[in-house]
């Protein structure tokens, strides 16, 4: 009898701690910048648009036509070309001012330096304008023995 009675208890707290979130939670929306600031806190999404320039450390100021907002973009995150994948920290300068989709997760702070209350925190970087030239990407050998932090 008790264990019939644990394991109904066991159960509600097992489905009340996963219908804390919903499919929505864990969906990846396509937004624009200004819909992304009036999203909730960790919500993921996708938008597509510029890095302009680089705050200060790990932040950076993302820009579509609706806006602009802030990124924290660790260097060591991947940014995609089509098949090829290089760091972050290593081909920024190549990718500044490039049309990119980002894909990550809101994030609402207290405060960040440069930065309005809302950020992105990015996981991953598509390259999507065709006219960067991709010979000007260093080899892999010299991005094995490159700075990990941006250069501007």
């Amino acid at each position: 009898m008790k264990k019939t009675f644990y394991s109904i208890v066991g159960s509600m707290v097992l489905l009340t701690s996963f219908s804390a979130y919903s499919l929505d939670d864990l969906a990846i929306h396509k937004k624009t910048v200004a819909a992304t600031k009036n999203m909730g806190d960790e919500r993921f999404v996708s938008v597509t648009g510029v890095i302009v320039e680089r705050i200060m450390g790990e932040y950076y100021r993302f820009r579509d036509k609706t806006g602009d907002m802030c990124l924290e973009i660790d260097s060591d995150k991947l940014v995609h070309f089509g098949t090829r994948s290089l760091p972050f920290g290593a081909v920024f300068h190549l990718i500044r001012g490039k049309q990119v989709t980002i894909t990550g997760e809101t994030d609402r702070e207290y405060f960040k330096d440069g930065c309005e209350k809302f950020n992105v925190d990015v996981s991953e970087i598509t390259v999507i304008d065709k006219s960067l030239n991709l010979n000007k990407i260093p080899s892999d050998d010299l991005l094995n023995q490159a700075a990990v932090e941006p250069t501007l």
